[in-house]
């Protein structure tokens, strides 16, 4: 966050001196939204002995993603022909902190781009991305899930793009980078003596920068055609860093919610299903977005994660397939999103030992027109069949650990667009674990959300 916060105001004094003499290339925008849930209930079957039943119900407010009591954020954007700043400053009801831009760009050629800081692309990105109350009925991903944006990451970023003919993008990025220092000598923190001549030295640094190799690892390279009246071709290479099998297996765990305590089934942008993020390798994204029918989004993506080797052990992580449908039929409208995973393997010396199931996490959202409202149905299903692992014996098989998993999330909301903001309201029940037979589980979650939203 210091290295944000530094390169944050690095920006505003760039862009004081940029435009001062352009205050037409100056833009403020705000945008805002939060979720109010004046009433939460969790259901369980047979809760634990000394279980409060008084902690099942309580209230919310917060954005639908999650963290804080709100969202709210400044953006201010400088443009010129060849140079531009953006810088997106957010408060969540208490910290102040920086959004998705904190960034520079040139443009030293009309057809080449360079972009340093902190800052999201969204030319290749998914076409589809996931709505405001799938929080409250199933989780799902968002656009990534289709085809990841360039950048989006907590660290600071360098990104060279390309755009030589009309309809064709290509993307250069690495991130992690380190701070730059000095040309003298370096010191760790704890040997740096204030009264050395400071010509002669450089700026205190960290006694453990990351190393060239490291951050080169994590390059990101990525094309996209768009092929007029037929569709959107993409396709990117998205590196990781080195792999330890040791490290990753400890950072793993099998289930990544407590249902004891209420917590919604996760799934997110990079997660496949199971035991395995896809972040934690590096992958090719193939993606297309039919482009023939006016009015009608339809992106089909896959990811192939690459297999690592550390030792004995090989680690081939689940192929996920993502898919994004939105279009209107009159008042009708129709969005879904789909995606599927398969295909996981651990082995040890050349032994598989772990495999993971199918899994499928799907939403479908009708929606109808009412001219003063929108009403809409949101339905999520996600399932993760049971993963296999060794036994006592030795032998492959389904792990007695392992639970298979069903939910199942319905909402009905409606919705009312208010000039420069919106209101939505509705209600929601999520069945969780339908058909386990698991001890002390909760079973089921009824909401009733409210999310205003508001951009200027």
């Amino acid at each position: 966050m210091k290295k944000l916060g530094l390169f944050a105001f690095a920006v505003v004094l760039a862009a004081g001196t940029l435009f001062a003499q352009v205050a037409d290339g100056l833009s403020v925008n705000v945008w805002g939204q939060a979720g109010f849930v004046p009433l939460e209930m969790r259901i369980y079957e047979d809760p634990p002995k000394g279980h409060d039943k008084e902690t099942d119900m309580t209230a919310r407010l917060g954005p639908v993603w999650g963290g804080g009591h709100g969202d709210l954020e400044l953006e201010v954007t400088g443009t010129s022909e060849y140079a531009g700043f953006n810088l997106i400053i957010v408060t969540d009801g208490g910290a102040l902190y920086i959004g998705d831009y904190a960034s520079i760009w040139v443009k030293p050629f009309s057809w080449l781009q360079l972009t340093l800081g902190k800052f999201v692309e969204d030319t290749l990105r998914g076409k589809v991305g996931d709505t405001d109350f799938h929080t409250f009925t199933v989780n799902m991903s968002d656009a990534d899930g289709i085809f990841r944006r360039f950048g989006g990451y907590d660290s600071v970023q360098a990104m060279l793009s390309l755009t030589p003919i009309e309809g064709l993008f290509v993307g250069f990025q690495l991130r992690g980078l380190e701070e730059i220092t000095g040309n003298g000598k370096q010191y760790d923190k704890g040997d740096y003596d204030p009264t050395d001549d400071p010509m002669t030295i450089g700026y205190p640094l960290s006694s453990d920068p990351d190393k060239a190799g490291d951050i080169w690892r994590t390059v990101q390279i990525g094309a996209g055609y768009e092929i007029e009246g037929i569709g959107h071709a993409r396709v990117q290479y998205i590196g990781a860093p080195e792999f330890d099998y040791a490290d990753w297996k400890a950072a793993r765990t099998w289930y990544r919610f407590d249902k004891m305590v209420g917590n919604m089934p996760y799934f997110d942008d990079y997660t496949a299903f199971g035991a395995f993020d896809i972040d934690d390798f590096k992958r090719i994204e193939l993606a297309f977005a039919l482009g023939i029918i006016e009015d009608m989004t339809l992106d089909l993506g896959v990811k192939i994660p690459l297999p690592e080797k550390d030792g004995d052990y090989e680690v081939r992580p689940p192929v996920i397939i993502g898919a994004g449908f939105d279009m209107g039929f009159g008042d009708f409208g129709l969005n879904a999103k789909l995606d599927l995973g398969f295909g996981g393997v651990i082995k040890d010396d050349g032994d598989e030992i772990f495999k993971t199931a199918f899994g499928v996490n799907l939403h479908l959202v009708p929606s109808y027109d009412l001219g003063f409202a929108t009403v809409a149905l949101e339905l999520g299903f996600l399932f993760e069949g049971r993963f296999q692992e060794l036994d006592s014996s030795g032998d492959l098989g389904l792990a007695p650990r392992s639970v298979q998993k069903c939910d199942i999330g319905l909402g009905p909301w409606i919705r009312k667009d208010l000039g420069s903001g919106s209101i939505k309201a509705g209600v929601s029940y999520t069945l969780v674990d339908v058909g386990s037979k698991q001890p002390n589980r909760l079973t089921g979650i009824f909401r009733i959300p409210i999310v205003a939203e508001i951009s200027f």
